[in-house]
């Protein structure tokens, strides 16, 4: 793991502990984003760990996502799933698809991606490397969809059954942030 992983700007989660040697994690941030005029636009941002250094902020800069300079942008303790940034004061409709290249039980590199929504990153728990894929749980045990490739070109698909709702979401995020800062020291 990269200091570059441990960004603000990359989701947590255990996951990180388990990537491959060479892995880069990629974030593609999908919002509904206020634009000066009064409405909105749909943007998306794609970036890597690997492009963030003099970043300090995500931002909407008249509707559109923005890597850039800014005030600074803490982490999110109370959500640490989803990326940092101002962009989250004029937007809605948050969506996260989170890549990377994870190491399975046989030390085997699969690329693997995950998709949520800031709502389900509510929930979450923790984002891990369960045999290559990229999971998430969460105090209502819900499960996304997961879909990893090994670099051999072998398919593999996580499961995508849904869980009952529950509470707790924000015990479990204060301790997501606390293991985050944990990864990152």
């Amino acid at each position: 793991m990269t200091s570059s992983s441990c960004s603000s700007f990359i989701p947590a989660g255990s996951y990180q502990e388990s990537l491959s040697s060479n892995s880069v994690i990629q974030v593609s941030l999908s919002a509904t984003c206020k634009n000066d005029s009064g409405g909105t636009n749909s943007s998306t941002l794609t970036f890597n760990s690997g492009g963030l250094s003099g970043i300090e902020d995500i931002g909407n800069n008249n509707g559109s996502l923005t890597l850039g300079e800014g005030s600074g942008s803490a982490a999110n303790t109370e959500n640490p799933y989803v990326p940092a940034g101002s962009y989250q004061n004029t937007s809605s409709n948050i969506q996260i698809t989170l890549t990377a290249t994870c190491n399975n039980e046989n030390g085997n590199a699969t690329n693997s991606f995950i998709t949520y929504t800031e709502a389900d990153a509510k929930k979450f728990s923790d984002i891990s490397n369960i045999n290559g894929q990229l999971q998430s749980t969460s105090s209502s045990s819900i499960s996304l969809p997961t879909i990893s490739e090994s670099e051999d070109g072998g398919d593999g698909d996580g499961g995508d059954s849904d869980g009952g709702d529950g509470d707790g979401g924000a015990d479990s995020s204060a301790d997501a942030a606390a293991a985050a800062a944990a990864f990152c020291a």
